[in-house]
């Protein structure tokens, strides 16, 4: 991801919108100065060849809108000013409008649609029975790990003596430690209390469960490092703990699998731990339930932006039942819409998906899909520029660190001033309030800029490119002034300019 993000950005929707029209008016140079100097040439005789050319320079020096950048870059300044007094601090003056431009707005889950008030709501077994041990040990797991702690750890942290007997972490010692990564999704540390040394693992339900061997249950007691009763986990006994885990997170609730493992001295080496053996055989403990509600204003806020023709996504890294149930509670879609698989896309099957079907195939997959959930940071931006890729303008709003590829990739960023330092480097626009009105806003101001550059464009091509085609035709009917009517002639030659900018 750092490799990524220090790499020169692609050029956005407004960069290209730039350039095309740049294109556009030395297309018609290159064209109509040559014409001009011919017919000018073998019309006017008496002048000359070297008086053509000067006259065929000064249409081209007609031609150019003078004062394009002054007009574009004070339209994006107002804009960025106007947004300013909404509390929406605009890093990237072209980002105004490029989020007036915006067809397709993705967004992250937590912290956009959700209060971003992670709290833990209970602490289970593997049958869905309360048990505060799953809790205990990930409170060591969250007190033991090094760097920046997530919401989720700050979470378990603070409710340490809430639904557990209080664990006071300096009895416990760390030897070791492997940190989160989004590929495995799970953090471990290798914990001691001096008589007992374990591995202390959590993390997201399916990567956990996929390297556990053996499960314990309510019934085993709260000694935290006691695996003494551990079971064999069998596929009936994996398949009620992936049932217990659906049944959670039906609820709007985000879990935490925790399992832990004895440390043998054949883990030991001159070299310190053989990562081999850290994350396997473990003993499947139980989950950590955590809620955050959706936001109230969101729903209002995303019917906004519908009717201004902007179609939303959510492209989050959680389960799809809970982003299925946000996406429902916000009415990003109604109860027999969430029943349609096509409407929801795992980063499992994007995988597949994109190995089997071509690019144009799999974009429609894509685009049918509203949630796209439990997606890698690499997925994320694969998802935004496959949807760039029908020219569309999208945009991506997200605070989290594996949100910056796609924050970075998309034509516009947005980010909020609470979110990660990487994802705020990686945006164009930053949200002083978490509230999706602001964006609203946002797309009006910037369509509001939009419409003032191209009226601005209309009236220097009816301008300049009418007296060059008026010119044309004096010279071609061997006249050497401009016609009577000149305001009628201007107004009829201008007319096809006029359409093709509007379109």
């Amino acid at each position: 991801m750092g490799g990524a993000l220090v790499r020169r950005r692609k050029s956005n929707a407004f960069e290209k919108t730039v350039r095309n029209v740049s294109y556009l008016l030395l297309a018609v140079t290159l064209i109509l100065s040559p014409i001009v100097f011919v017919i000018q040439g073998l019309v006017d005789k008496k002048e000359g060849w070297k008086n053509a050319l000067l006259f065929a320079l000064s249409v081209a020096v007609g031609l150019t809108p003078e004062m394009l950048p002054v007009v574009v870059n004070a339209n994006l300044a107002r804009g960025a000013i106007a947004l300013g007094k909404k509390n929406v601090l605009v890093k990237r003056l072209d980002g105004v409008q490029n989020l007036g431009g915006i067809t397709t707005f993705c967004t992250d889950k937590t912290g956009t649609l959700t209060v971003d008030e992670v709290t833990v709501s209970r602490s289970v077994d593997i049958d869905n029975q309360t048990w505060t041990r799953p809790m205990g040990l990930a409170v060591i797991n969250a007190s033991l790990q090094t760097g920046a702690r997530s919401l989720i750890d700050q979470a378990i942290v603070g409710a340490n003596g809430t639904l557990c007997n209080e664990i006071v972490t300096t009895k416990y010692a760390k030897l070791f430690e492997v940190p989160f990564d989004s590929s495995r999704r799970m953090l471990s540390v290798i914990a001691s209390d001096l008589k007992t040394t374990m591995v202390v693992t959590k993390g997201a339900v399916e990567e956990v469960l996929s390297r556990c061997a053996y499960y314990l249950d309510s019934s085993a007691g709260n000694d935290l490092f006691d695996t003494s009763c551990a079971q064999r986990l069998t596929s009936l006994m994996r398949e009620l703990a992936q049932q217990t885990a659906r049944d959670l997170n039906s609820e709007g609730l985000r879990l935490v699998a925790v399992a832990i493992r004895p440390m043998s001295s054949a883990a030991w080496t001159d070299d310190g731990i053989d990562p081999r053996y850290l994350e396997r055989d473990l003993v499947f403990v139980g989950f950590v339930a955590f809620l955050d509600p959706p936001k109230e204003d969101a729903r209002p806020s995303i019917a906004q932006l519908r009717k201004l023709g902007v179609e939303v996504k959510i492209l989050t890294g959680d389960a799809p039942e809970i982003a299925r149930k946000v996406a429902c509670h916000v009415g990003l879609l109604t109860v027999r819409e969430a029943a349609n698989p096509e409407c929801m896309l795992t980063g499992e099957a994007l995988t597949v998906l994109s190995g089997e079907l071509a690019s144009s195939d799999l974009l429609k997959v894509v685009q049918r899909a509203t949630v796209l959930a439990k997606l890698s940071p690499f997925q994320k931006k694969q998802v935004i520029e496959l949807l760039q890729s029908t020219g569309r303008g999208v945009g991506m709003m997200g605070d989290g660190v594996n949100d910056a590829l796609a924050l970075q990739a998309a034509d516009v960023g947005i980010s909020v001033d609470t979110g990660t330092e990487v994802a705020k480097a990686a945006s164009d626009i930053i949200l002083l309030e978490k509230d999706l009105a602001a964006v609203y806003q946002g797309v009006l101001l910037g369509r509001r800029s939009m419409v003032n550059t191209i009226k601005y464009f209309k009236m220097t091509l009816s301008s300049n490119v009418s007296p060059s085609f008026s010119a044309v035709k004096c010279i071609c009917g061997c006249r050497y002034s401009l016609p009577t009517d000149y305001r009628q002639s201007q107004i009829h030659l201008s007319a096809p300019f006029y359409l093709s900018l509007s379109v």
